[in-house]
């Protein structure tokens, strides 16, 4: 219970756990038998107010009430803690929280925006750009890379000339997700157009050198937008794709 009454005494520093060790040492010393005399009922009650104490009761409602997954997270680790080994329980709790996570992160998010008067605006059902941004969000580790191509694939319809790649928004980029672009880079240049990746941080930046990627990357700026601007302005200066360079 060391830690719990600490916690509520206000410690801040592990000086506060050096001085009860210390306090501690002579009741042991000295007092081991009137501690001895104290009945099992008396420390009961002291752990279950210490233990009630402890628990954020507003912050339990916020939780219950924040999404079904946080829910589902509290009722795993509270049966488990209740039947299992506690080691055990805080793995399932901990295995539980990942399986949530993976599942929430595994398709991120994409928007086909175009250019238009120095601004990217959604592009609307029945039109045709021949430039158009794909923004993608969220994370792209390997399990959310098949999901990603699916829905890239559905959304980069024939006919487009320039696309970009925003990846200023993205993030757990890794080698899997570096094929999906050559593969997206393939198919767009199979029907005449080209692919360029725009706001590639350092990372993503080292990743395409090292791999020795043939993907076309302007890095990631500071300024909102100004990687794409970069990219957009340096495709419209190369020869359209599909003719030959003067």
């Amino acid at each position: 219970t060391r830690s719990a009454l600490l916690r509520l005494g206000g410690a801040r520093t592990r000086l506060a756990a050096a001085a009860g060790a210390l306090f501690t040492v002579p009741i042991l010393l000295f007092a081991g038998t009137l501690v001895g005399e104290i009945p099992q009922a008396s420390l009961a009650g002291v752990l279950f107010v210490t233990a009630f104490h402890m628990i954020d009761r507003g912050a339990m409602r916020r939780l219950w009430r924040a999404s079904p997954e946080t829910r589902l997270l509290l009722v795993v680790t509270f049966l488990a803690t209740l039947l299992l080994p506690l080691e055990w329980a805080i793995l399932l709790g901990c295995g539980t929280g990942l399986v949530i996570h993976l599942a929430n992160t595994a398709a991120p998010r994409l928007r086909l925006l175009r250019p238009e008067a120095g601004r990217l605006v959604p592009v609307a059902a029945g039109e045709s750009p021949e430039t158009v941004v794909l923004e993608v969000s969220g994370d792209l580790h390997y399990a959310a890379v098949p999901p990603f191509v699916s829905e890239a694939e559905a959304l980069l319809r024939p006919g487009l000339r320039r696309v970009v790649l925003d990846l200023s928004h993205a993030h757990q980029i890794r080698f899997t997700a570096l094929r999906a672009f050559e593969a997206l880079a393939v198919e767009v240049e199979a029907a005449g157009g080209r692919l360029w990746l725009a706001g590639a941080n350092g990372d993503v930046q080292a990743l395409v050198r090292r791999s020795g990627s043939p993907l076309r990357v302007v890095p990631a700026e500071a300024e909102p937008g100004l990687s794409v601007r970069r990219c957009l302005d340096a495709m419209a200066g190369e020869p359209a794709p599909g003719r030959p360079h003067s």
